[in-house]
């Protein structure tokens, strides 16, 4: 599709600006006659634009969706900006006086906003509506919304600026995708300090209780903690709406428990399930039963060194993640040790170019540099577990062929942690 303008710029457009542009997109197109659509956050009733639109775009606004339905059944419609939901990687309770942190769980959103599920459940229960796009994909620097200084990032994204994924991905995961999965958070490492402002608990009581969720694409999730049932709940059903041509109704939810706290094992199981209503839910009589997916979280130990892998090779782009791990290979999820990275080109003198370009770890509060020192030596604290490095890796070539003569060397050191060393080769074309 080819947007013409977006939300204010929208406003300024009438009937005869937007035929201009639509016949000279048409003109252009190279791939020929694709649809032209704008993405407006109001002036639903200006006629002369909408109907000069192959596609409608609504940005949040879906209390909108039905009745500009009922006024134009027949106008193809998408939510072309939803959510705006903000959340932070493995945090659990929102701290809005010292780092500025938002809750992973999907609560958190902005006035003009909503939390994914209920966005996406408004578009899914409604089959005129394409589809949507949410914002955001990735954080990104600047409008630190809800908060401010020390954020110098947002928090909208589903995956955070260092290009780690948060618990709202996997919600995407069980509404969009089609292979089996459950996904159960927060983390399971807690104590009274770590837990304030996230747990509960009873007045004369020591224990803490957690809410976990679970996102599946399953019909339902049994949890257990150490091996000892929490129950089996029911994925919620949507009705759908009035106006959709479909009546079948509409799996968007997550499941929750409140647990008591103890260290340990925490796993789910997803089940499919038949019923002879075809829907399922708590008061329906299960006919069948069919394990789907299954996951477990466990209480890790101390930060014991760190872990090396390669998220994605480009070959001419490495994305390494850097994981603190505890003596058992567990990425610890609440440490955030500092990792000094170090580059080495092996092999003969000025074979390689190449070196660090980029170090992140997601955190929105953090002021230490994107950019390394030089190309072979950096400094990142890990956020939540997890830091990353981002290297640039060529082949120079010698007489136009390339010299291939060893390996680039990344090693990653953390004061009292074992380090650990990654060989990335390069490759031609680089």
């Amino acid at each position: 599709m080819w947007p013409i303008c977006n939300e204010v710029l929208c406003e300024n457009f009438n009937g005869n600006n937007s035929r201009i542009l639509r016949d000279r997109i048409k003109e252009l197109d190279p791939l020929g006659q694709r649809p032209v659509t704008a993405a407006m956050n109001g002036g639903y009733d200006s006629e002369e634009f909408i109907e000069s639109l192959d596609v409608m775009g609504i940005n949040y606004h879906h209390g909108q969706y039905d009745s500009f339905h009922a006024k134009k059944p027949k106008k193809a419609l998408i939510g072309s900006e939803t959510s705006s939901d903000v959340s932070d990687r493995r945090v659990y309770a929102n701290d809005p006086t010292d780092r500025k942190y938002v809750s992973a769980y999907d609560v958190n959103y902005p006035g003009w906003g909503e939390t994914a599920e209920n966005s996406w459940c408004s578009v899914e229960t409604r089959d005129f509506i394409a589809g949507s796009f949410i914002w955001t994909g990735f954080d990104y620097k600047g409008e630190p919304t809800p908060y401010g200084w020390p954020n110098v990032n947002s928090h909208f994204g589903i995956v955070d600026i260092a290009g780690f994924v948060k618990d709202n991905f996997h919600y995407y995961r069980s509404v969009w995708g089609d292979k089996p999965m459950v996904h159960i958070f927060p983390h399971w490492n807690w104590e009274a300090e770590t837990c304030s402002g996230m747990c509960s608990m009873e007045s004369g009581s020591e224990d803490m209780f957690v809410t976990v969720w679970a996102y599946t694409t399953g019909d339902s999730v049994e949890l257990s903690l150490n091996g000892k049932s929490q129950g089996k709940k029911y994925l919620p059903v949507e009705p759908t709406s009035p106006n959709s041509s479909s009546s079948r109704p509409v799996k968007c939810r997550h499941v929750e428990w409140d647990v008591t706290y103890a260290p340990g094992n925490l796993s789910a199981i997803a089940y499919l399930n038949e019923t002879d209503a075809g829907v399922v839910s708590d008061l329906s009589p299960i006919l069948s039963e069919t394990k789907h997916a299954e996951t477990y979280i466990e209480t890790t130990g101390d930060p014991h060194g760190i872990r090396l892998s390669t998220d994605f090779d480009g070959g001419c782009v490495v994305l390494v993640r850097a994981e603190v791990v505890d003596e058992s290979g567990r990425m610890v999820p609440v440490a955030n040790n500092t990792i000094i990275f170090e580059f080495e080109k092996n092999g003969e003198e000025g074979a390689h170019a190449g070196g660090i370009i980029g170090l992140g770890n997601g955190d929105p509060s953090c002021h230490e540099h994107d950019k390394p020192e030089n190309s072979t030596y950096g400094i990142r604290s890990a956020f939540n577990g997890l830091a990353r490095a981002i290297l640039q890796v060529e082949t120079v070539t010698s007489g136009g062929s390339p010299v291939r003569s060893g390996p680039y060397t990344l090693t990653a050191s953390s004061q009292k942690l074992h380090s650990d060393t990654l060989l990335v080769y390069p490759k031609n074309g680089c």
